[in-house]
């Protein structure tokens, strides 16, 4: 169902507004909501496109979380004096 920008920003405001920790940000090309607490959506993008706005969501994901830590824990051993070969047993598909 196409709606304005303004009907659109003007629904999530009225749908959000009990909720803590949401921020409305007006920018030049768009309307960004975020959301800083802990529920399972990070952000809501509105675009001002001809003030037809498409919508996007934006899901919290586990992605950057899981990497950093494979990372520390990789370098973790490293520095612990690990060397190459002890890894290649451990992880064989990284060969």
């Amino acid at each position: 169902m196409d709606q304005s920008h303004d009907a659109v920003v003007g629904f999530y405001k009225e749908a959000l507004k009990d909720l803590a920790d949401i921020k409305f940000r007006d920018w030049p090309d768009a309307t960004y909501i975020e959301d800083d607490g802990k529920r399972q959506w990070h952000s809501i993008t509105i675009s001002k496109e001809d003030q037809e706005g498409t919508t996007i969501f934006h899901k919290k994901s586990l992605n950057p979380f899981l990497g950093e830590r494979l990372f520390h824990f990789l370098w973790m051993m490293f520095k612990a004096g690990y060397s190459r070969a002890v890894f290649l047993e451990w992880f064989p598909f990284y060969a």
